[in-house]
């Protein structure tokens, strides 16, 4: 496989790096090329600033790892107050395309980072394990340094923790790991810190004693100390030593000092679970490692039931259960006699954060009174109303979700849920989408997925690997490498497949009560051209609500059941290059592609005869067809027996078919068209409008492009001919006032609005730029006026002045105006509350501002926080 230029493998590998820096936590503020192997992002992660480079070559590196190099990194103006790390890719050519590997070659090996720093004034790379992984380094010097039983226990594995033995041979194993540090520690002093060079001017940070060697310690996937060994400083690996008289920068006089404890209510993943405030404001929650059903728990040697966890109480000093090590500092005290230490609770729990209540009065006066709740220091709150859920008849559970860090609730955000009355959810997900049928999919940090309804309870105590929201009653999952579906009730459907050799890899979701499920994965990328729908491209057949093969897996394209019957496609997939014009295309493609219909028997009731089948708006029951071939073939319209509704006479039509009209053009580019009437059967207009559009009283809307005048005319007929309205103007729509039952006519020009009486024809407002929207219902206008946004009624008096950027009607109550200061949404827009008369309840300050579904609570996002206020009528 011949090199390739660094310009076109870098845009690979600046994607792959992207991706990789979101996964690990860093949030790309800034992106430069350095060089043209290298390309600097300057990001941030946990508050603190990070500019990673990403180095990337071929078949070899085209920069040297040496003091040069490091003190080029340091001169870049985006190394700048950050802590500097550098990844190094190398991109190997294949022949599925760029593989990206690790600086060896290796395609599936972790990607390190070093740090560049000095040591004694030189620069250095030192390998950089990541932010924890270097923190649990200094607490282990600072351990052993001080004796402190409370801090060992809390950065070494609770269980089969082993160390290198004291002049003995062999591991030693759980407490016999504190005596051995302990002699260690007696006869050779105090561990520093040193620097190990195995090649180039990459280094390794590692502890040593004098007169001993250095440690090394290995690492569980929990981020605690596996196992504890000691090298020899004459190690042949080491090219150099450093030794220096450092010390670990951590100190136990950094925990803060804690106030009171208050055990949290027993849940799922977190039964045994404790809340510390802390004196300086902190609030963290530590949770023990055990989660077992039954009622009485062992752990690390002491029983423990609800009971026991719920009474425990807070002690200043407890005695060291370990011989030859001092007492420790403040503990949870259990009445089995168990102490748990605060610092351990410290530095194995998590922030936790709660809503501060307030009560606060922000806008009284004798009909309503508006009252801040409470307070959270959080980058948003969303209410759980189920407007984003995909079936019709879901209301959401009024719960608000509440991301805690992070942009997003389901990638790389840390998220709970909580009631509007404050009480939270204390368990953090790292995946939380909107409810389906009341459950709402989450991810919980170690353990998986799994769902959890508005009470907090489980569906089930085991977690999947993946899963999926509820549709149609039922959920997709996986776990093991098998793929499953689950009801309501948490019971798992396993996929029984016809043939035992069938193996479905893409399931569908329940429709009607069968499911698609495919043999073959086909993603957008893969397919060559003909349709670029990859959701349902496949080899697919359907299985039913027991997991049951009903259909075998046949076709090649394939859409969910409505109405009783499915869009299919027959064909046969090939995977290679293909002719496409001048050009080639690879991918998948079927030379025979046929479209129909079947029933949930798999019998075809439109037979397969079709280039293509697509559903036409505001009808569940026609299809607009292509018949004919491609070459040769026309549109027409079916019904779901596969009898024509019109004939295939026209080159397009586009997907609207009402009241027996049907627009037509001459080609698919949509520059004339014309008008047929199914009923009569009969072409009413040939194609020579700029648009036609039926209204939904019946009514035509011709539209006539005149290019020399530079303007568009619309006219209404009825059905008959007759002329009805005239109007210069690019679109014309009709609405309805549902309480006075009254129509009206809406136009637009060039961003210019006006109004007319549907009745009488008679024009109330002539478009003008003025003119902004028109609430009919309320009789209202928003107009505009130097630039600014106000509200008017039909006379034209002012209700609100026209000084804001944006007004809106609140959706989930009308009787208050949202007005906006400033153009860009989370950016320079704030917004307030106004009543309808014009009066300010919320001044514009908020960066969000909406009202739940129930139209009495407002969820307020500021900079600092979100805020949930109530209102109350009077």
């Amino acid at each position: 496989m011949s090199e390739i230029k660094p310009e076109t493998f870098m845009k690979d590998a600046d994607s792959f790096f992207w991706k990789l820096l979101h996964e690990r936590g860093y949030e790309v503020k800034e992106k430069a090329a350095e060089a043209g192997d290298c390309i600097g992002y300057r990001c941030q992660k946990n508050g603190h600033f990070f500019t990673v480079y990403m180095y990337a070559f071929g078949e070899e590196q085209l920069s040297q790892l040496d003091g040069a190099f490091c003190n080029r990194l340091w001169a870049n103006p985006l190394s700048k107050n950050s802590t500097v790390l550098v990844a190094y890719l190398q991109v190997k050519q294949t022949s599925a395309g760029p593989q990206i590997c690790d600086y060896t070659g290796n395609p599936n090996a972790y990607i390190p980072f070093w740090q560049l720093t000095t040591v004694k004034d030189r620069p250095v790379l030192l390998y950089f394990p990541g932010e924890e992984m270097a923190a649990l380094f200094d607490k282990f010097v600072t351990a052993f340094n001080t004796d402190n039983a409370d801090l060992y226990h809390s950065i070494l594995a609770i269980n089969n923790c082993g160390v290198q033995g004291y002049k003995h041979p062999g591991c030693f194993m759980n407490d016999a790991v504190y005596h051995v540090l302990r002699c260690f520690h007696k006869e050779y002093g105090k561990m520093k810190i040193g620097y190990v060079r195995f090649n180039d001017v990459i280094y390794n940070r590692v502890s040593y004693l004098e007169g001993l060697g250095y440690f090394g310690l290995s690492m569980t996937e929990e981020g605690f100390i596996r196992e504890i060994r000691y090298y020899p400083f004459d190690n042949p690996k080491i090219l150099e030593f450093i030794k220096t008289e450092e010390e670990s920068a951590y100190s136990v006089n950094q925990i803060p000092v804690a106030a009171k404890i208050v055990p949290l209510a027993p849940i799922q993943s977190e039964r045994f679970a404790v809340k510390i405030y802390f004196k300086n404001g902190e609030c963290r929650k530590y949770v023990l490692p055990e989660d077992s059903a039954e009622e009485i728990v062992s752990y690390n040697s002491h029983l423990f039931t609800d009971k026991m966890w719920k009474n425990a109480r807070l002690v200043q000093t407890h005695k060291s259960p370990l011989p030859d090590y001092p007492g420790g500092g403040q503990a949870l005290e259990f009445i089995n006699g168990y102490y748990l230490s605060v610092l351990e609770c410290y530095e194995r729990g998590t922030r936790y954060t709660e809503p501060t209540l307030c009560n606060k009065v922000m806008y009284q006066n004798k009909n309503l009174k508006i009252t801040k709740l409470w307070d959270w220091a959080v980058p948003s709150i969303w209410e759980d109303d189920g407007l984003l859920a995909d079936e019709e008849n879901e209301n959401g559970t009024g719960v608000l979700k509440i991301l805690l860090t992070g942009d997003t609730f389901n990638q790389g955000g840390v998220s709970t849920l909580a009631y509007k009355n404050g009480n939270r959810c204390s368990l953090d997900f790292y995946y939380l989408d909107s409810s389906r049928a009341g459950w709402f999919n989450v991810g919980v940090y170690k353990r998986g997925y799994n769902f959890i309804n508005a009470d907090f309870k489980f569906l089930n105590k085991d977690y999947y690997r993946d899963s999926r929201e509820f549709v149609g009653g039922f959920a997709r999952a996986s776990r093991n490498g098998t793929s499953f579906y689950i009801d309501y009730k948490g019971k798992e459907i396993p996929i029984k497949p016809s043939h035992k050799d069938t193996k479905y890899v893409r399931l569908g979701e329940f429709c009607e009560g069968l499911a698609k499920v495919s043999t073959l994965r086909i993603g957008l990328f893969d397919l060559a051209f003909h349709s670029d729908d990859e959701s349902a491209a496949g080899t697919w057949g359907y299985v039913d609500e027991t997991g049951k093969e009903i259909i075998k897996p046949q076709y090649i394209y394939a859409y969910d059941f409505s109405n009783g019957i499915a869009i299919v496609c027959q064909g046969k997939w090939e995977n290679k290059k293909w002719p496409h014009g001048k050009d080639y295309c690879e991918g998948y493609w079927s030379e025979f592609a046929k479209w129909g219909a079947i029933d949930k028997t798999g019998k075809a009731v439109i037979p397969f005869e079709f280039d293509s089948i697509a559903g036409l708006n505001n009808s569940d029951d026609l299809f607009r067809v292509h018949y004919g071939g491609w070459e040769n073939g026309k549109y027409g319209i079916i019904d779901k027996h596969g009898n024509w509704v019109v004939e295939p006479l026209f080159e397009y039509i586009p997907y609207d078919f009402e009241h027996d009209l049907l627009v037509f053009s001459n080609n698919d580019f949509e520059e004339k068209f014309g008008l047929y009437d199914a009923s009569a059967k009969k072409v009413m207009f040939e194609p020579a409008y700029s648009g036609i559009r039926i209204l939904d009283n019946g009514d035509i809307c011709l539209e006539n492009s005149d290019a020399k005048r530079n303007k568009i005319t619309a006219k209404v007929i009825d059905r008959q001919g007759n002329e009805k309205f005239v109007y210069d103007c690019y679109y014309l729509g009709v609405v309805t006032d549902e309480i006075k039952n009254k129509r009206y006519y809406v136009m637009s020009r060039r961003g210019a609005h006006g109004l007319a009486d549907a009745e009488t024809g008679k024009i109330l407002f002539d478009c003008a730029s003025k003119w902004d929207e028109f609430f009919i219902e309320e009789q209202r206008i928003r107009f505009v006026e130097n630039g600014k946004k106000g509200i008017c009624d039909f006379n034209q008096n002012v209700v609100v002045p026209a000084k804001y950027d944006g007004i809106t009607t609140c959706m989930y109550n009308p009787n208050f105006y949202k007005v906006q200061m400033g153009k860009e949404y989370m950016k320079d827009a704030r917004y307030g509350l106004l009543l309808k008369d014009g009066t300010e309840v919320l001044p514009h300050k908020y960066m969000r501002i909406d009202f739940c579904k129930d139209g009495k609570h407002i969820i307020c996002e500021e900079e600092t926080g979100c805020s949930l206020l109530k209102l109350e009528m009077l």
